[in-house]
Formats: structure tokens, C-alpha cells, sequence
């Protein structure tokens, strides 16, 4: 089955308005000793500038840098952690996706790193989650007549939607079981940047190399 040739697709949307995510200055942690052999041990250390705001459906993600002299495993913990996130103990990753329930402040969060010896914590820092409108893209495609050999297309399947917010990352697919369908809306998209692409999809499930990206800001 030879390939498909994919067609041009066409972007219709809406200008919209840009939130943007403010973040705080970079800190560092305050090591306390936890054990009598402190005083022959070097402290880990702990740094980061966590973001402050988030707006309800964007990922978070908060990293902290960390690092011990002495070489001893690291292990981490976390005050007050949103109820939306998750917490990596072993590398201190906060990361989450709020929704619109989770609408609010969380205050007083802190990442601690400890190496068994002493424990320095992150200065404690305060997350607000706000509600942002959802917006709706609508794409408009050609559907293909040919394959790439150029014989006539007889056995369209359908179509795939790519998009993401870098160009040439796509972690998000819309399949489309009718090849009789042109136009299609994604819903449900928070302000930002999005890039899409097309794909056709014959019934051996051969499909197509992608259409033109279309850069789209709303």
C-alpha cells in the first residue's frame, strides 16, 4: 500500500488574550541538623524558584536543584502540598494539573531534602491556582485525492489531529474515524500558544507524513 499524500490544512481561530505566570526569586534552602553526627557532615543543599500562580488546566511543574558533598543518597519531602499535585520523594518534583475545583491558594508549601543527617528546607512558598476561560480552535482541512505515487485514493479511513505547545512536539492526538469530515473543533483549550498538524489515514492503517503546521495563538 503505497502512502498517502497529505494535504495542506487550514487554520480558523479566534484572537484571544495571553495569561501570564508569574514566578518568585530564586532561593535557597536553611539546613538544620538532625542527627548527632551532624557536625562531621556536609548538609545537602536545596535550591529552586517555584512558580506562585497557575492557571486551572496548565501543567506545574517545580523542580528543586539539590546536590550533597559528602555523595549520601537524597531523600525529599513536602509540607503542605497541593491536593492536585503529585510529589516525587526521590528527586523533589512537585507536578500537577489543576481543574476548576482547584480554584484558590495553597500557603505555607515546603520541599525539604535530607541525607540522613541534616535536612535543609526550601524557603516556604504560597501556590494560587486561577480560573482561566476556555477557548475553542476550529480546523479545516482538504481531504487527499491521491496517494503519493499518485494513483487514485480509494481507501480513506480518516484523519489524525496533532497538536502541542512547541512546534514539532505532539503529545496530543484526536482521532477521526470519518473520512468524510473536513472540519473539527478542539475544545476546551486554556490561552497559550498550540501547533497543529494533519494526518490521512487509509483502511490498512497506512497514513500520511504531516500536513503544514499551523501556528495558532489564542
Amino acid at each position: 500500500m503505497s502512502a498517502i499524500k497529505p494535504s495542506r490544512g487550514y487554520v480558523f481561530f479566534p484572537m484571544l488574550l495571553i495569561l501570564a505566570v508569574a514566578g518568585c526569586k530564586d532561593g535557597s534552602g536553611t539546613s538544620i541538623p538532625t542527627t548527632a553526627d551532624a557536625g562531621r557532615n556536609a548538609a545537602p543543599t536545596l535550591a529552586g524558584s517555584p512558580a506562585v500562580t497557575i492557571s486551572t488546566g496548565t501543567r506545574y511543574e517545580f523542580l528543586p536543584r539539590a546536590g550533597d558533598a559528602d555523595g549520601d543518597a537524597l531523600s525529599f519531602s513536602i509540607r503542605n502540598k497541593p491536593a492536585w499535585a503529585g510529589f516525587d520523594v526521590t528527586t523533589g518534583k512537585l507536578s500537577g494539573v489543576p481543574r476548576d475545583r482547584d480554584v484558590g491558594i495553597t500557603h505555607g508549601i515546603e520541599i525539604s531534602v535530607t541525607d540522613g543527617y541534616a535536612t535543609t528546607i526550601l524557603p516556604a512558598f504560597s501556590l494560587d491556582v486561577a480560573y482561566v476561560e476556555k477557548r475553542n480552535v476550529t480546523l479545516s482541512w482538504l481531504p487527499p485525492m491521491s496517494n503519493a505515487d499518485g494513483s487514485a485514493l480509494f481507501d480513506l479511513a480518516g484523519f489524525r489531529i496533532y497538536y502541542g505547545n512547541r512546534n514539532g512536539e505532539f503529545p496530543f492526538v484526536i482521532e477521526i474515524d470519518n473520512p468524510g469530515l473536513t472540519t473539527f473543533v478542539v475544545e476546551n483549550l486554556t490561552p497559550g500558544t498550540y501547533y497543529f498538524a494533519t494526518t490521512a489515514v487509509d483502511t490498512a492503517g497506512a497514513e500520511s507524513s504531516l500536513s503544514e503546521v499551523v501556528r495558532v495563538t489564542i
